[in-house]
């Protein structure tokens, strides 16, 4: 039984995960460049995500884009990562200026959605933050 107990709290400690990552390489972007990125999956089983950007303001964080692939739509394209697989993306800051008030935030994050299928993405994972500069 105290077996039991400790998977039970080990799995419940696990936290927000280290499963899926997300990190942006530098803390500051131009308008004119793009942002990179790195997603990694450190689980022993492929992973179903999409990648939405948030923004701080008030020291609240609100969804800007509801998938960076597809920034003018509302539809997430479901992607796939392979067990131990790490994938390095960019995206055009141009993309997204469209946006009237995009500028306007001074702390943005990406924000990774994923599950084992397309259709239980449940799970969450933030990346570090970082501004766009003029």
């Amino acid at each position: 039984m105290k077996h039991l107990v400790y998977l039970f709290l080990l799995f419940a400690c696990k936290g927000n995960n280290d499963e899926i990552k997300i990190d942006v390489f530098l803390t500051k972007y131009k308008q004119n460049q793009n942002i990179e990125f790195e997603i990694s999956n450190n689980e022993s089983e492929k992973k179903y995500y999409y990648i939405s950007l948030e923004y701080c303001e008030n020291q609240e964080w609100s969804e800007l884009i509801n998938d960076v692939s597809e920034p003018k739509s509302n539809i997430s394209v479901i992607n796939v990562i392979r067990s131990n697989e790490k994938i390095k993306q960019s995206i055009s800051i141009k993309k997204v200026l469209y946006l009237k008030n995009f500028l306007n935030f001074k702390k943005y994050r990406f924000k990774i959605v994923y599950g084992k299928s397309e259709d239980k993405l449940l799970e969450s994972y933030f990346s570090n933050s970082f501004e766009i500069v003029k």
